[in-house]
């Protein structure tokens, strides 16, 4: 909020906080060096509060660090291998391709990317983050009621970082509140 710093001398009229040139805004007479100094004082201050607040996105946004990092390897893991078959990987985005239930998989990494986009937006995120932690111990036990227990004897690495991904958004979230 602008406030009076000091009154022009020559036409007695307000010399406003905000104000950008060193001429009085009413009559046009050069500022006299004391409010000049005192103008460029508060431009300084304002541009520093400016940097600030454009210098680290992150500090600004709502989620914390351990849950950007974990929505962020959501997306990564869906493209690491979920399941060994015959020696083959199968990722995340594999299963997506064999179209009908496989389409599931999408839900993980475009879950996490709503949570990133929202989260680093400043908004609050928390709902989305226990949904999106979900997502894999979700897929997890749909796999387990359609292929049974022998399922662990061929998960991958990228089904072991997702549940684990999912486990610190949920937890970052319970811890947060």
């Amino acid at each position: 909020m602008p406030e009076v710093i000091a009154q022009c001398p020559q036409c007695s009229k307000p010399i406003w906080s905000d104000r950008s040139s060193d001429y009085c805004g009413y009559c046009g007479v050069t500022l006299p060096d004391s409010i000049i100094g005192e103008l460029h004082k508060l431009r300084m201050a304002k541009q520093e509060s400016a940097k600030e607040e454009i210098s680290s996105p992150i500090k600004a946004a709502r989620m914390s660090q351990l849950s950007i990092y974990s929505a962020a390897g959501l997306i990564v893991c869906f493209f690491l291998p979920w399941v060994q078959v015959l020696g083959f990987g199968v990722s995340g985005y594999n299963f997506s391709q064999l179209g009908s239930y496989g389409n599931l998989a999408w839900l993980i990494p475009i879950s996490a990317g709503i949570t990133l986009l929202v989260g680093l937006n400043g908004r609050d995120a928390k709902l989305l983050q226990v949904i999106t932690g979900s997502m894999p111990w979700l897929l997890l036990i749909y796999t387990l009621i359609q292929v049974g227990s022998d399922l662990f004897q061929g998960l991958a690495i990228g089904a072991y970082l997702s549940l684990l991904a999912g486990a610190a958004l949920i937890f970052d979230t319970a811890r947060e509140e």
